[in-house]
């Protein structure tokens, strides 16, 4: 039998590769644009919840454990790079005033 900790990390690596694929799906992003737009707390857990949806109906298997973490980190990391390309797309500049 397989055991507890490697099938975590089977569990983790799968929703990984599954989430870095889901998010160059032109419609993913829409969504998640459209509920990062919204803003606030609720907004946030909207897109994870979206995230972790989508893939659950690709990997029927993993685990709840798994997938809710993976998709928060990939919320985070995308709400990062949104800011990063408001601030630079609105201004021309970065974060410390230089020029991008």
């Amino acid at each position: 039998p397989m055991c507890k900790k490697r099938k975590r990390v089977e569990d983790i690596e799968a929703v990984e590769r599954e989430l870095k694929t889901a998010m160059e799906e032109p419609e993913v992003d829409a969504e998640l644009r459209r509920h990062i737009s919204l803003e606030g707390r609720e907004a946030l857990h909207l897109a994870k919840q979206y995230l972790c949806d989508v893939i659950r109906l690709r990997l029927a298997s993993v685990s709840e454990s798994a997938l809710h973490r993976s998709a928060g980190r990939q919320v985070a990391k995308y709400l990062r790079r949104a800011k990063v390309l408001d601030i630079v797309g609105s201004n021309g500049e970065g974060t410390c005033g230089k020029p991008a």
